[in-house]
């Protein structure tokens, strides 16, 4: 009787700054969601298995810490002193990569910590008569400190605090950002769902005089494995804060009979198919997996008029060997670029001998 009212007594205390913290957050969602954004690197796939699923992977909850970098409510004891290295090349000469480590469990829960840098190349410097006067280079970093804790069985919850820093030629700029999450895990483990917002802060020192929105990213996934079958489907619902997702298209076209000018529209239908993305992967052994990811919006924005061929999709492999965890995975953007990511996981400790 005394636990019961103890636990009553925990869960008054809590509802207060709970129902704060909420509300905050909801401003937050609110002011960032029509607005001119900046730090949108922070939406880039960190990871070889996010770029091979096209980010569908954030809702399992598994031996890779590569998740929970992008979903710390993922966070668990299999992660304990993993350390990981990330590398993308990206499109045309834009290069980033991720590492990260996570502590031992403590009883407070388990702490990452990553650091996110983003290398844009080299451009050719002008002056106001186009005489070249040299290169300068384009730089993004940010450094985050997760954080997540397993509540009960079923229910885990997390976040990430992030300072961003930027560097563009002689232009500076500074910024602070949370992400907030919530898994659930069936018992069987066969199905996990996740909810989580991303990027909610503010430019605290702008490159002008203008300081402009973080992209505020809300997203809501589910993984399911098949009971008798070694396959899983995932399944994401992204910017749930943002319905319209459809550009205006500002060219004129005319009926060639009656000379009307035709407007086009954004449906239904359009609008919620650019919110799904897609995933599968083929568990063919514990650290043997295929990967697979489709994003709609992506293809339907990255295409050309008259093709697509594979744009939006991705694919990858992952696979542990010896003491170390390797993933690649490929991700189609347009008919000229795609991106590249390789991942490795281990643990230092593996490496020392057991008295």
């Amino acid at each position: 009787m005394k636990k019961r009212n103890t636990f009553s007594l925990v869960h008054r205390v809590l509802l207060l700054p709970t129902i704060v913290i909420f509300c905050f957050i909801f401003s937050q969602v609110k002011s960032q969601t029509k607005a001119r954004t900046t730090y949108n690197f922070l939406n880039f796939l960190p990871s070889a298995r996010l770029g091979a699923t096209n980010g569908t992977s954030i809702a399992i909850k598994d031996y890779e810490s590569t998740l929970a970098y992008q979903n710390p409510s993922l966070l668990n004891t299999e992660m304990s002193g993993q350390v990981s290295l990330n590398y993308v090349n990206y499109i045309s000469d834009a290069n980033y990569g991720v590492i990260g480590y996570v502590a031992k469990e403590r009883k407070q829960g388990i702490f990452s910590a990553s650091l996110t840098y983003l290398n844009y190349g080299k451009f050719t410097q002008t002056d106001e008569t186009s005489s070249i006067t040299g290169n300068f280079s384009a730089s993004d970093y940010c450094l985050s400190v997760g954080w997540g804790k397993q509540l009960n069985e079923v229910i885990s919850v997390g976040g990430n605090f992030k300072t961003i820093y930027s560097a563009y030629e002689t232009y500076r700029s500074f910024g602070l950002a949370l992400d907030i999450a919530g898994h659930y895990q069936h018992p069987g483990k066969l199905f996990s769902a996740t909810v989580l917002a991303r990027n909610i802060g503010a430019q605290l020192k702008s490159y002008t005089s203008t300081r402009d929105n973080l992209p505020l990213q809300t997203q809501a996934a589910i993984a399911y494995k098949l009971e008798h079958v070694p396959l899983r489907f995932l399944v994401m619902y992204d910017n749930i804060h943002n319905w319209k997702l459809v550009q205006a298209d500002t060219t004129k076209s005319f009926d060639p009979i009656s000379g009307q000018e035709i407007v086009s529209k954004s449906g239904f239908g359009k609008n919620l198919s650019r919110h799904f993305s897609l995933g599968a992967e083929f568990l063919i052994s514990k650290y043997f997996n295929l990967r697979f990811g489709y994003q709609v919006r992506k293809q339907q924005e990255l295409k050309l008029e008259d093709k697509s061929g594979l744009i939006g999709f991705s694919a990858g492999v992952g696979f542990k060997l010896s003491k170390f965890i390797f993933s690649y995975g490929w991700g189609k953007y347009h008919f000229f670029g795609n991106s590249n990511h390789i991942s490795l996981i281990f643990k230092p400790s593996d490496f020392h001998k057991k008295s």
